[in-house]
């Protein structure tokens, strides 16, 4: 069979263009379908299935890139069993969202052969943010994920967590004064340099004691870039020893401590304010007044922007079981306790967290003897002081609050992961749109396409697919004018795709296609070019294209 015969009709040749753009746009949509599932926080996550964090206390909450990553904790397992859990979860804070329907991640803990896991069960611990790794030190630590293997010596008092990689590591410790105890109860706050400073807790059999209780007085540093251990204790200077007590970091580098219980078996009272600068490494007592809230452990601790502290619930007792709910301001400009009217204000708690982010603090889980361990998440909006029912982080253009341990960037401007997400989401949407819109274009449009569709006023089409088509050696192309001065019309000379009479100016060409003006050939039917050839790859300027057989 010559290769004439082998060609394609032009019904043949369109649809199999067509059936190449509709295998080319179900790609699209298959691999735009692809990428949202493999985008974190993407669309169609692999896991949907919804999460609700168990009631808990004695966690820890730590602000990084508009998430809030909580971890450990107390659970309950039984009516009188309490243990350390190794759960750990984030809430995204970088978008709106109803507190009882939060945007909760939770993540994977790993369980060694040993029974030991990765992070490990804590309580009673502190986390703080230095960049985007959280460094968590102490905390009440079973050695087993069933919290009845008792604590070693060798146990990692410093874990880190990468959020950015989603890794746990214990990184060791280089000491350079003091043996760091495993305290329980302590405090910690960041510097502007990037290190950790600890203060205060408790040291009791639950973290490693074999002599009894002892509430601890002592100033440690750890340097998050060479891991060195400081002991910064100066036995004449500072407050008295204590736990269950709150740390927070003002502006200027000084850490404002507040409240607790002692080794005697008291609260401190309100008044007694001690703060460190962490610049000049000096103590200083003073003595706040105003409206002084009652004594308290227990209780959180958050600052604003305009170094102001913010504190919330606890416990009223030396043996932590009679919860409160109060909310009283610190301001540190004059030293002076106020007590706002708060509306829609939960139960009374005590060993919750909270957390600034813009206007709104959120408090999350704590403990009420009479209702047990709370697992759901309250926000005040701390320029109203209300309890609202929805958290929205661009609520106000006018942000004066911060977290305890970082800030949002800036009021309107997302994370930098939740802005990868975003726009990799948006990015697959964009694709999924354009290439059901184009499969639906070509279902609509592909059996319309004519040749004489294809003249353009001046400049080429290209169709087909970009590899050149295999050209016989006889066939040629051959362009025909309208009929101007430049290019009269000649005579018919041209029938079923077979030459009548002598055809010049015709150039022969193999593999690349070239052009060239006949004014001897007409072109009667545009489609004729079809039954002569199998069309891939052509152009087609403002005249007539048609390929020739000799």
């Amino acid at each position: 069979m010559s290769w004439l015969g082998q060609m394609r009709t032009p019904r043949t040749a369109f649809l199999s263009i067509q059936r190449t753009a509709g295998q080319a746009c179900l790609i699209l949509v298959l691999s735009s379908l692809l990428l949202l599932t493999c985008l974190p926080g993407g669309a169609l996550a692999a896991d949907t299935a919804p999460f609700r964090p168990l009631g808990t206390y004695g966690h820890t909450a730590t602000l990084i890139d508009g998430k809030i990553y909580f971890y450990g904790g107390q659970q309950r397992t039984g009516q009188n069993n309490l243990i350390s859990t190794p759960h750990y979860f984030s809430l995204d804070v970088s978008r709106k969202f109803d507190p009882l329907n939060a945007p909760w991640t939770n993540y994977t803990v790993k369980v060694n052969a040993d029974q030991t896991t990765i992070p490990p069960l804590n309580s009673f611990h502190t986390a703080t943010a230095v960049g985007n790794k959280m460094y968590v030190y102490g905390g009440v630590v079973p050695m087993a994920s069933n919290g009845q293997i008792p604590l070693t010596d060798t146990a990692p008092i410093l874990w880190m967590y990468d959020s950015d990689t989603d890794t746990w590591s214990s990184p060791a410790l280089s000491v350079v004064s003091t043996q760091p105890f495993r305290w329980r109860e302590l405090g910690s706050v960041a510097t502007s340099s990037g290190n950790v400073v600890l203060f205060g807790g408790k040291f009791d059999p639950f973290t490693g004691s074999k002599n009894g209780t002892f509430f601890s007085h002592g100033l440690y540093g750890v340097d998050t870039k060479s891991l060195k251990f400081t002991d910064m204790t100066t036995e004449s200077q500072g407050p008295s020893s204590r736990s269950t007590h709150t740390v927070t970091m003002l502006s200027d580098g000084r850490m404002v401590v507040i409240g607790g219980r002692t080794n005697d078996q008291k609260l401190v009272t309100m008044s007694d304010i001690w703060t460190y600068d962490t610049n000049t490494g000096t103590w200083l007592e003073l003595t706040a007044g105003g409206q002084v809230p009652v004594p308290r452990c227990a209780h959180s601790a958050v600052v604003t922007k305009d170094d102001r502290i913010i504190i919330y619930g606890g416990a009223s007792d030396f043996n932590i079981t009679q919860a409160i709910g109060d909310v009283a301001v610190l301001t540190t400009s004059n030293w002076t306790w106020t007590k706002p009217s708060v509306t829609n204000a939960p139960q009374n708690r005590f060993g919750h967290s909270a957390t600034m982010v813009g206007n709104q603090m959120v408090v999350a889980f704590g403990n009420n003897p009479d209702t047990g361990a709370d697992n759901s998440i309250h926000v005040l909006d701390t320029t109203t002081w209300t309890f609202t029912t929805t958290f929205d982080p661009f609520r106000y253009n006018d942000t004066s609050m911060s977290s305890t341990v970082q800030d949002l960037q800036t009021q309107h401007e997302p994370p930098k992961r939740m802005t990868m997400i975003i726009a990799g989401t948006l990015s697959g949407i964009a694709i999924v749109a354009l290439a059901v819109g184009g499969f639906l274009a070509y279902r609509r449009y592909g059996r319309r396409i004519h040749p004489k569709d294809m003249e353009s006023s001046k400049s080429s089409m290209i169709i087909g697919l970009p590899e050149p088509v295999m050209l016989p050696d006889k066939a040629a192309y051959q362009y025909f004018g309208d009929g101007d001065a430049s290019h009269p019309q000649p005579p018919p000379a041209y029938h079923n795709g077979n030459a009548k009479g002598p055809i010049s100016n015709v150039v022969t060409v193999q593999r690349t296609p070239t052009y060239t003006y006949s004014s001897r050939v007409p072109l009667e039917d545009p489609e004729e070019m079809f039954q002569t050839m199998d069309i891939q790859t052509f152009a087609v300027p403002r005249g007539k294209l048609r390929v020739v057989n000799e």
